[in-house]
């Protein structure tokens, strides 16, 4: 039995040929559960982190290394989930015809050949759909959408010039926010 009440992050990251943005995005997740240990580790897996590589990429090359990505830092214990395209096109053959269709605007109308570069808005929501069917226990679960350029560090002023430094617990105090306010 889980007595920890802390919110699971599940932090989605649309990803589309540039998988150098994504390996420094998932080296400063990862960093930041190695610092800080948000809510620890269980069978050798960071327990209250996950995170969903949103796949958009055209090129089969960047798809590839995404791919090894994703299994390179599960193998340092983060919870790693490449949603692929063919996994993304069988979440959407789930939803009924007569609801997709009024649906466009938000999923969007691609064709199945040319199932790539759908922006990252229409990404967001199709990992949205994606979370919502791992998340365990929705009122415990925190969506963090973050763009692939970002790292969870701050820039510092120092005597030997600026230092990017993880200095806060990110995790620890937006469950805080969500908690106590």
């Amino acid at each position: 039995y889980d007595t920890d009440s802390r919110f699971d992050f599940f932090l989605s990251i649309p990803i589309a040929d540039r998988p150098e943005h994504l390996k420094n995005c998932l080296e400063s997740i990862w960093q930041l559960c190695q610092l800080y240990q948000y809510g620890g580790k269980k069978e050798g897996f960071f327990s209250k982190v996950s995170v969903i590589i949103a796949e958009d990429s055209q090129f089969e090359k960047y798809i590839e290394e995404d791919i090894r990505l994703a299994n390179e830092y599960r193998q340092k214990g983060l919870k790693v989930i490449h949603f692929g395209q063919q996994e993304q096109r069988e979440l959407l053959a789930k939803i009924p015809a007569e609801y997709r269709s009024g649906l466009k605007s938000i999923i969007g109308e691609h064709s199945m050949k040319q199932f790539y570069h759908k922006g990252q808005a229409i990404m967001r929501n199709l990992s949205y759909l994606k979370l919502l069917e791992i998340a365990n226990d929705k009122n415990k679960s925190l969506f963090y959408f973050v763009d692939s350029d970002q790292t969870f560090q701050v820039n510092v002023a120092s005597s030997n010039g600026d230092k990017n430094i993880y200095a806060l617990n990110y995790f620890y105090t937006i469950n805080r926010l969500f908690t106590e306010n």
